[in-house]
């Protein structure tokens, strides 16, 4: 269950390949559940970095900067709003 709190997933860690192959259905699909937790998650740290970094340049008066990370991160927060 602590795998879930991994910072990276671990699909090519050998025990995970091994279990993946060997393990039953559900523990399969909860493996599965994992990675797919972890990547959401990494997923929304990255656009969180990116908007705080886009936020930071607008507030600094830096548009041209900020105005391709925001579109990077279309759809997320008010992300839109801010790059018009």
């Amino acid at each position: 269950a602590e795998l879930v709190n991994s910072s990276q997933p671990f699909t090519e860690n050998k025990n995970y390949q091994k279990a993946i192959r060997f393990a039953s259905p559900d523990l399969k699909n909860q493996l599965k559940r994992y990675i797919d937790i972890i990547n959401e998650r990494n997923e929304i740290d990255r656009k969180n970095s990116i908007y705080v970094e886009a936020t930071e340049k607008l507030d600094h008066g830096e548009y041209q900067e900020a105005g391709p990370l925001f579109q990077s991160i279309t759809g997320w927060k008010d992300a839109d709003e801010k790059y018009k």
